[in-house]
């Protein structure tokens, strides 16, 4: 037994001998990167954030702490201040993200590599609370699970991403661009979407809770057993959506657009609303209850009426634009 392993060590000797080198190599690598990321040159920054791409997506043992330091960069330097939570704040749908804010170019490479993860790379959850990531590009991105709480993502665009489980407890998403995003069991109570962009996004299960989405293009939205409680919908178009099993309990859903909206399951009587707001072309079943002053529309409706059909025919492309103007 001894003579075997003896001669099984010999056999493998160069690569017990080449071992030691290549993890020398990385570590060399790796601090060479570091270093780049204190210079004062942002060229060299940002060059040392992509080194450490290549290095999240080749060395195994170094992928938590590169994903951290990333993270750390972007809480370091790109940290919400009084005056952009102020803005937020006062944001409305038609003066959001004024002049167009976006984060410096080395937060955004670092954004733009948490984003791309690939599915290896992808074991633990972002914590980017707190950050000012307002017009940031975030197309298609990574972010499950991440928690976002109190982040500005004004104006940025999350068109396609996976932020499903994210926390976005108090987070400003005013002006956002989230269509065919997936926020499936999301939590975004206290969330300002104010004149966001949500079209055929996926909400399921989400918790809205005291949300404002006052304004918000929310037309062909899955809210399938959606906590909505408090949540402010005034003007929102909710065109084609599926509120199903929702909770409106103490929503604001004055001169949102119902048309050809699901309804099944839900129970609108704690709703706000004008009563004459719910138009013939929303779809009920035997299980949706309306306030006592609310007609119910008529059930064949929806499939009859050619104004129906027509606010349909919109919400029929599920890819978002890989680009926005502006």
């Amino acid at each position: 037994m001894l003579l075997v392993a003896v001669d099984l060590y010999v056999t493998n000797a160069p690569d017990h001998a080449r071992q030691p080198t290549e993890q020398g190599q990385g570590t060399d690598r790796f601090t060479r990167a570091l270093d780049r990321l204190g210079s004062r040159n942002l060229e060299v920054r940002i060059g040392g954030i992509y080194a450490l791409e290549r290095l999240l997506n080749s060395s195994r043992d170094d992928r938590r702490t590169i994903i951290e330091v990333l993270v750390a960069y972007v809480r370091e330097h790109a940290p919400v201040s009084p005056a952009a939570r102020s803005r937020a704040t006062a944001a409305t749908p038609s003066t959001v993200n004024p002049g167009r804010r976006r984060p410096a170019a080395d937060v955004q490479a670092a954004l733009t590599v948490l984003g791309r993860r690939t599915p290896a790379t992808q074991d633990d959850a972002l914590d980017l609370s707190g950050t000012d990531l307002a017009g940031a590009k975030l197309y298609r991105a990574h972010l499950a699970g991440a928690n976002l709480n109190g982040a500005d993502l004004g104006g940025a665009d999350l068109g396609g991403a996976d932020v499903g489980d994210a926390d976005l407890i108090g987070a400003h998403l005013n002006g956002a661009f989230l269509d065919v995003a997936h926020l499936r069991g999301a939590n975004a109570s206290y969330a300002d979407l104010t004149g966001a962009h949500l079209e055929m996004a996926d909400l399921a299960h989400a918790d809205l809770t005291r949300a404002n989405l006052a304004g918000a293009d929310l037309r062909g939205v899955t809210l399938l057993n959606v906590n909505l409680t408090g949540a402010n919908l005034s003007g929102a178009s909710l065109s084609g959506a599926n509120l199903s099993g929702a909770d409106l309990t103490g929503a604001n859903v004055s001169g949102a657009d119902l048309s050809g909206a699901s309804l099944a399951r839900l129970d609108l009587r704690a709703a706000r609303m004008v009563p004459s707001e719910l138009v013939p072309c929303a779809q009920v079943d035997d299980q949706t209850v309306l306030p006592a002053a609310v007609a119910p529309p008529i059930p064949s409706a929806f499939q009859r009426d050619r104004t129906c059909q027509r606010e349909e025919e919109p919400h029929t492309s599920p890819e978002p634009s890989p680009s926005r103007s502006g």
